[in-house]
């Protein structure tokens, strides 16, 4: 499965952003971006994130603890990353983040922070799934593996995603309510998801869904050499 289905979130980062403030702290710019967004401690006029270091590298496990410190402190030194210990209670020394943005326009010359840095988290698609099964039909199967890989919710031996047609069209707000049925139905008639309400209350009937894992196939990617056949032509200085 781990060829074409990816089995977590990816972290993003702009390669502008990295050239100016380094890669490490671009990547978790970014991140303490995307968690500003969605946070609701306000505190002081500003958008804060309470977090440990063990609860950052949960997101960065691939860093140590001493590359995850030395990388905050660099944004602190800068100005680009505000923290403070001043909203706990007591002996609690967790800190409090927030992104100084008019400090991180200054020092990538662009004033609106939408220009390097990523709002939403993008939908994800292997261009070999999408050759299989469609572009559209590849997103949704992406979308569902990533809810599969999470949920907490059972039955018959499988893991299941109950969502109302509205909360699908949150995720895939480019789509319309046609487009989302059309793209269900058509992977449930090939046995690539398996589409119910029999797990539903008799007053929600919110269809449960998971993939068929068993039916998900890749198919072979063109081999690019004979596809672009001038891919490894030289050219001159």
């Amino acid at each position: 499965m781990n060829k074409y289905l990816i089995n977590e979130p990816p972290l993003f980062v702009l390669p502008t952003l990295a050239q100016k403030i380094g890669l490490n702290e671009a990547i978790l710019v970014q991140q303490l971006h995307f968690w500003l967004l969605r946070s609701k401690n306000e505190k002081a006029g500003h958008r804060w994130v309470y977090n440990t270091y063990d609860d950052w590298l949960e997101q960065f496990p691939f860093w140590s603890k001493s590359t995850l410190r030395r990388t905050v402190e660099h944004l602190e030194n800068k100005g680009i990353v505000v923290s403070t210990l001043e909203f706990n209670r007591d002996i609690n020394k967790t800190k409090w983040y927030r992104l100084d943005y008019s400090v991180l326009a200054s020092i990538t010359g662009e004033q609106e922070h939408s220009e390097y840095l990523i709002n939403e988290p993008p939908l994800v698609v292997l261009p070999t799934l999408a050759v299989n099964y469609g572009l559209n039909e590849a997103m949704f199967l992406q979308q569902l593996h990533f809810f599969q890989s999470f949920t907490e919710k059972e039955a018959d031996g499988y893991k299941w995603i109950a969502k109302p047609y509205q909360v699908w069209l949150s995720q895939f707000s480019f789509w319309t309510d046609f487009i989302l049925s059309k793209v269900i139905k058509n992977l449930t008639d090939k046995n690539l998801i398996i589409n119910t309400d029999k797990y539903s209350s008799r007053m929600m009937k919110t269809k449960w869904l998971r993939i068929n894992y068993e039916n998900v196939t890749p198919i072979s990617y063109p081999n690019l050499e004979q596809s672009y056949p001038n891919l490894e032509q030289s050219y001159p200085n």
